[in-house]
């Protein structure tokens, strides 16, 4: 079995464009691939918690909306929290994709960034390992397919689930992290915006 945490970074994990690409990905995957899905916008477990969740994992698929030209704020407050286990067993020589969603554009920088922060944290990137689906895009696939050629749209979301899940199964060699300023970790409550 491959354990994979899809982590939904949006600001509306349960109804946006984001948890339904996530979901859609995520129904890729085939049958002996377990889901772990965490809506941190909705996440009321400690930190701690989480921590074991991610050391659980076999692979991580981070979703989140571009809001300004960046991440989701869940997204930020989770990395924030999360940062005590750099370089550790949460988060080290697992693979991590990542998807983004926008309206039109931003996206595929917010996907970079966020691809190159996910392997400071000590993951790695599989090949093909990150996309930013545009609703653009997926409405121009749905007009004009033939000028989508080179538009992501919700048919790659497989070819992403696949990778991720392949790249998951590799075992994985002994990497070694550098060395960090290890903040201490604590196992308090997750905190709940007011």
């Amino acid at each position: 079995m491959t354990r994979i945490v899809v982590l939904d970074g949006s600001l509306r994990p349960t109804a946006g464009n984001t948890a339904r690409a996530l979901a859609l990905c995520a129904s890729s995957f085939d049958a002996s691939v377990e889901v772990d899905r965490i809506a941190l916008a909705a996440y009321r477990g400690s930190v701690g918690e989480m921590a074991a969740r991610l050391r659980s994992a076999d692979g991580l698929l981070v979703g989140t909306g571009t809001y300004w030209g960046s991440w989701g704020s869940p997204l930020q407050q989770f990395l924030e929290l999360m940062t005590p286990y750099e370089a550790t067993d949460a988060f080290l020589a697992k693979p991590a994709s990542v998807l983004v969603t926008m309206d039109s554009t931003a996206g595929s920088e917010v996907a970079a960034r966020l691809s190159a922060t996910f392997v400071c944290l000590g993951c790695s990137t599989p090949p093909f390992g990150w996309m930013a689906l545009s609703r653009a895009g997926i409405a121009l696939a749905e007009r004009a397919p033939e000028a989508s050629r080179d538009v992501w749209t919700r048919g790659d979301l497989p070819g992403l689930a696949h990778n991720l899940v392949a790249a998951a199964r590799v075992p994985r060699a002994a990497f070694q992290a550098w060395a960090v300023e290890q903040t201490a970790s604590n196992d308090a409550p997750w905190p709940v915006a007011h």
